[in-house]
């Protein structure tokens, strides 16, 4: 099940994490016949609920800090390359968080920070083949329409047209858009861009991505290629948020000597 465009192993975490903090406090007394030395101390206790409180915290908020070196190669990109920020997005053209994403975010994001040059946007393909079987061809249509330079533009028209995803939907997608038919179809045809798609959805599940859409913001590496990640943001969370961590990674950014870009 997927709740919020997150998958149900977040709502799972905190009855589990509860149930943890509940036999934590409950040891906190000793039994009538068990010495001192086989009980916690009440250090030892508070040091315990303090750690599973903070796992409490981290389960509810979405978002969080990372450590993570993330390959993005392969990926269709949006904005300047030689933006200080990158924030890199798993998605499926199956998921309607997604789809809200795209059309109540995204635009907002261009405005404010991709044409102003301080953000690059990386679109990385995770469709979620078991329950969403047209989005690994959706997104295989989207790098063919890259290939020709009009990812973005079919980006947007897939999500326009969820129900629209299949050989024939596809087909007439391109055609709207302006595509070369010849080279447009045999690309669809041949799912030439499976072997890309299926690398970034390897990555993603080790990445710890369980839902879409999936967020990773950061700046580029010393490798071509490489992005190193400092936050996450899981699920269709609303502008605010997007705005408060890009604002709160450029200040940072800002803040730092020359010499310590790209770390």
């Amino acid at each position: 099940m997927w709740l919020n465009g997150i998958h149900l192993w977040r709502s799972l975490t905190l009855p589990l994490v509860a149930s943890l903090l509940a036999v934590c406090l409950g040891s906190a007394s000793a039994e009538p016949g068990v010495s001192s030395a086989d009980a916690l101390s009440q250090e030892e206790v508070a040091r315990e609920r303090e750690a599973l409180l903070q796992l409490m915290s981290a389960a509810r908020s979405p978002a969080a800090s990372v450590a993570l070196e993330i390959d993005v190669s392969g990926a269709a990109t949006l904005g300047s390359a030689e933006a200080p920020l990158v924030l890199i997005e798993f998605s499926d053209y199956e998921c309607g968080f997604c789809r809200r994403h795209q059309f109540t975010v995204i635009p907002v994001l261009i405005e404010e920070y991709l044409d102003t040059g301080r953000v690059l946007y990386v679109f990385m393909e995770f469709p979620v083949v078991d329950r969403s079987p047209q989005a690994l061809s959706a997104a295989n249509a989207a790098l063919c329409a890259g290939d020709q330079g009009r990812y973005a533009e079919m980006r947007e028209s897939l999500y326009r047209n969820p129900y629209s995803l299949d050989p024939a939907g596809l087909g007439a997608q391109g055609i709207a858009l302006g595509l070369e038919p010849a080279a447009y179809t045999a690309c669809i045809e041949a799912l030439t861009h499976e072997k890309t798609i299926r690398a970034h959805m390897a990555l993603g599940q080790r990445l710890g991505v369980r839902g879409t859409p999936f967020f990773f913001l950061g700046q580029w590496g010393d490798d071509d290629g490489h992005v190193y990640a400092q936050r996450r943001i899981a699920g269709a969370q609303p502008l605010a948020l997007f705005r408060t961590e890009l604002d709160a990674a450029l200040k940072a950014q800002a803040a730092l000597p020359p010499d310590a870009a790209g770390l």
